[in-house]
């Protein structure tokens, strides 16, 4: 057999797939009644009168084999869909029901006399459903259903199990059901259904099998049942785990088209039964069989296998494959015949002689195989198969064969196939299979020009039933298709590696523009890019837990739109997160009054969260402030006053710092009037008392970038309002701030002291002690501070008693 190597596709499915195999299995029970003239229908009086009434309860086992999803090539309707079902059932009456005194309970099949019939029914059939569903969200659905089939009845059992009284009739169910979905999603679910279904059948059994007589022998009507209509109501539980198991239907590969030399070799038992599977025309024959005698030998070729469903569904989710076999089956061992029976034989003009059973077939068959893949290497494979088998029956030392029949034969198998070797274009599979072989052949020697030699001896034999089933492994090789830079490119993408993946897309598409993997490709190609921007986002996340602001913020600019709202959260909280960072870090800047760092920690809290501005303009007011008093301390007035201007126009918070501020600078404002009177300069006279009168310096200079800015955080802020969890935090942040001035200003470790000193003026003392650079300023109390800077950076803080 053909083992051929489907290389697993998409983990997580995007769509639900149009062909599923083997999608489920539903369990049931039915009823119904049987009611002599009405739906029982007799040959007379003899038996069940019209009062009598047969109820009866049946079990259901329903195999769905093949579905597909026809619905959205017709409709487009939201919340509805529809497939059609190619499946299988068994009906099976539970118990039996005692056959009337005037109904024969035995009967002779073939020569072999069967008896203790009750009735008994099975229906089994193989049916064509088509569903309609109405979706109610993503876990439920509504359903109904109406299938045609093609039903095979068996009215009648003994306790040995042999079934007689058989008839082939149509079949017709409707039924309405719900389903909801257990686990999974579209594409990858495990779905249980309830269904109420009524079936409708009829059977005609006035035509009985010619090999089924009455005890005496003679033929006829071996039943006064002449037909009957089953209706039955159904209750079914149906549980759907194809998709589950077919999470791979995406399989993202070239399709190959030809396998040739596929080898398989395989071994069976079969079970030879007197009167069933071995009909005589005599009574009191048979053969004694040996166990090698009942095991058998199995060997098969199949060649020129043609992948056509590719060209019915380009996008490959699974394959089927047609093709000729041909198969070598005989019995291990052959079985020796009794005294009673021809040995030996002549066509007239050549003589054969020491024959014993050893029957041999050999099949001509047309195969299909239904392949799909379970992993990367792994694969199932489902078999059904048709021929033609040529038998031949006897056989001596010298491998003379005698006695020839023909039949049609059929096999179905599954089983598991791996690829051990192989890439795109070429494949060497290995696999195993387990499967069913139906040969059996009538035997006609009237039809044969072979006589026995003795004429006394004979030649039984009228019915031989040589079906079993057989256990294979199998080995092939397949051509067809090319290099797979489709299955490349997901391979990449599972891996993570999507650079890799969008350029292997990008190139196979240039090439092939209209490749039947297109769609499919398209799809993943969004969830690469989604990959992309989710993996750049997560490296954010990893920049700003290591504290790198700025950088994350920068990243996060860069990036593209976040594709989902979970995302566009997580985005969100980023930046509030790095807004509110900055934030801290600009408070601690400015006990340090390190206000350049403050300043750009604001900036960057802005335009990462603009709702922080009513905190942010009280912080930027407190860095103009320290800039204000570094500058008049430097002597630099003017400048000092534009910076105080600043911070009035951001917040109330600081007026009487400011105004204490202005009175400083007007009192250093007189001092330049009295210099400009000794250099008899009238204007700098001038401005320099106007400004020290007014106490109010009221500038008109250009508001520069930082208020720009800080302008633009204003306009949004009126359409944004801070909660007010936030606003009490960034409210005790402002706090540590507020109170910082001159007079009670507080040194800390890690501040640059030529910013301290610029801010609160000189120490009163500066020396050198060991290794560290000494400044001594004077505290209230008797006390004095002593800053120990290393480099000019504070690293230790003591208080001491003033020297005397």
């Amino acid at each position: 057999m053909l083992w051929v190597a489907l290389l697993t596709a998409q983990d997580i499915p995007l769509t639900t797939p149009h062909l599923l195999p083997l999608p489920g299995v539903s369990v049931g029970i039915g009823y119904f009644r049987l009611i002599p003239t009405q739906n029982l229908i007799l040959n007379g009086t003899t038996g069940w009168s019209i009062q009598d009434t047969l109820p009866a309860v049946a079990s259901e086992l329903d195999l769905e084999l093949l579905r597909y999803r026809w619905w959205d090539h017709f409709l487009s309707i939201p919340h509805f869909d529809g497939y059609a079902s190619l499946g299988y059932s068994v009906f099976t009456q539970l118990g039996s029901i005692a056959l009337p005194n005037g109904f024969p309970t035995a009967f002779k099949l073939y020569n072999t006399t069967v008896s203790d019939f009750q009735m008994n029914t099975q229906i089994s059939e193989l049916y064509l459903s088509n569903q309609v569903i109405f979706n109610l969200g993503h876990r439920n659905s509504f359903h109904g259903n109406f299938a045609l089939g093609y039903a095979s009845l068996k009215l009648y059992q003994n306790g040995s199990g042999v079934r007689i009284l058989s008839s082939k009739a149509p079949a017709f169910h409707f039924g309405l059901g719900w389903k909801i979905t257990l686990l999974g999603r579209p594409g990858k679910r495990i779905r249980l259904g309830v269904t109420g279904s009524y079936s409708l059948r009829s059977f005609d059994l006035a035509q009985t099998d010619e090999n089924l007589k009455l005890p005496d022998g003679n033929s006829g009507a071996v039943s006064p049942i002449q037909s009957l209509k089953i209706n039955s109501p159904e209750l079914k539980v149906s549980l759907d785990f194809g998709e589950a198991l077919f999470n791979s239907y995406t399989s993202y590969r070239e399709p190959y088209r030809l396998g040739l030399l596929n080898i398989g070799a395989g071994t069976g038992l079969i079970n030879y039964e007197p009167g069933i599977t071995l009909q005589f025309d005599t009574s009191g024959t048979a053969l004694q069989f040996p166990f090698f005698a009942k095991l058998s030998q199995s060997y098969s070729l199949q060649f020129f296998e043609y992948n056509w469903l590719f060209h019915v569904l380009r996008q490959a989710n699974i394959d089927l494959l047609s093709g000729l076999g041909v198969r070598l089956w005989k019995n291990s061992q052959g079985t020796p015949l009794p005294d009673s029976w021809a040995h030996d034989f002549t066509n007239g003009s050549t003589t054969f002689s020491g024959m014993s059973f050893a029957p041999r077939v050999i099949d001509w068959y047309l195969n299909h195989a239904l392949i799909y893949p379970l992993g990367p290497r792994l694969q199932a494979r489902f078999t059904g198969a048709t021929g033609l088998g040529l038998l031949t029956l006897y056989q001596n030392g010298v491998s003379q064969r005698l006695i020839d029949a023909t039949g049609f034969t059929w096999q179905f198998a599954g089983g598991l196939g791996y690829t051990f070797k192989g890439d795109g274009s070429s494949k060497v599979d290995l696999g195993i299979t387990l499967g069913y072989y139906h040969q059996a052949f009538q035997i006609d020697m009237s039809q044969s020009n072979l006589r026995p030699l003795d004429a006394e001896k004979i030649v039984p034999l009228t019915f031989v039933d040589l079906s079993q089933p057989i256990f294979s492994i199998t080995i092939g090789l397949i051509f067809g298709g090319s290099p797979n830079a489709a299955q490349r490119a997901h391979t990449a993408f599972l891996k993570q590696d999507y650079a890799a993946a969008l350029d292997l897309q990008d190139e196979l598409l240039l090439l092939n523009p209209n490749h039947h993997n297109k769609g499919t490709m398209l799809l993943e190609r969004q969830m690469i890019n989604d990959s992309l921007v989710t993996t750049y986002y997560r490296d954010v996340r990893k920049i700003l837990g290591k504290g790198k602001l700025q950088n994350a913020f920068t990243l996060i600019q860069h990036g593209e739109t976040p594709p989902d709202d979970h995302l566009k959260t997580a985005v969100k909280a980023m930046t509030i997160e790095i807004s509110n960072q900055a934030l801290e870090r600009a408070a601690k800047s400015l006990k340090s009054l390190d206000y350049e760092r403050a300043e750009a920690m604001i900036l960057l809290a802005l335009k990462s969260d603009p709702t922080t501005f009513p905190v942010a303009k009280v912080l930027l007011a407190r860095s103009y402030i320290i800039r204000a008093t570094i500058l008049y301390q430097s002597g630099v007035f003017k400048r000092s006053l534009y910076w105080l201007k600043q911070a009035d126009g951001l917040t109330d918070r600081y007026k009487l710092v400011t105004a204490d501020l202005r009175q400083h600078i007007g009192d250093g404002r007189l001092d330049d009037a009295n210099a400009g009177i000794l250099k008899q300069d009238r204007h700098l006279v001038y401005d320099a008392m106007a400004e020290a009168k007014a106490l109010n310096p009221v500038l008109s200079e250009i508001v520069d970038q930082h208020l720009q800015d800080l302008q633009a955080a204003m306009d949004y802020s009126e359409e944004q309002q801070l909660g007010s969890m936030k606003r009490m935090a960034l409210d005790n942040l402002l706090d540590d701030v507020s109170g910082l001035t001159p007079e009670n200003f507080q040194p800390q470790i890690g501040m640059r002291g030529a910013v301290m000193a610029r801010y609160v003026g000189a120490p009163v003392r500066r020396f050198h002690e060991a290794e560290y650079e000494l400044w001594v300023y004077p505290k209230p109390e008797g006390q004095e501070l002593w800053l120990y800077l290393r480099n000019g950076v504070i690293e230790k803080i003591d208080l001491h008693d003033k020297l005397p």
